[in-house]
């Protein structure tokens, strides 16, 4: 699952903007920032291979994705997809 994080100093969305109203706003923003959930171990092998994994390889959401992007991963458990809880935030790089 990824999620489009509001950059800085940018409104709010309002209260029952559409999708399309959001994905239009996440498209014009020059830089963009992103949350992919993945298992601790998932973003472990990224790391060592020098890539990302994330939608079980739904390609769409991930190649709205562009050169400059922030990204931060999110593990909700160290392994998918009976692992122990995690909950934490790690680094993708």
């Amino acid at each position: 699952m990824t999620f489009v994080v509001r950059p800085a100093g940018s409104r709010f969305p309002e209260p029952g903007l559409s999708l399309s109203s959001l994905d239009a706003m996440h498209t014009m923003t020059s830089r963009n920032y992103w949350i992919g959930v993945v298992s601790r171990s998932h973003v472990q092998i990224g790391v060592k291979g020098g890539f990302i994994q994330l939608n079980h390889g739904k390609k769409a959401p991930v190649q709205r994705l562009r050169a400059g992007d922030g990204l931060a991963m999110y593990s909700p458990r160290t392994e998918y997809p009976d692992g122990e809880p995690l909950q934490s935030l790690l680094p993708s790089a």
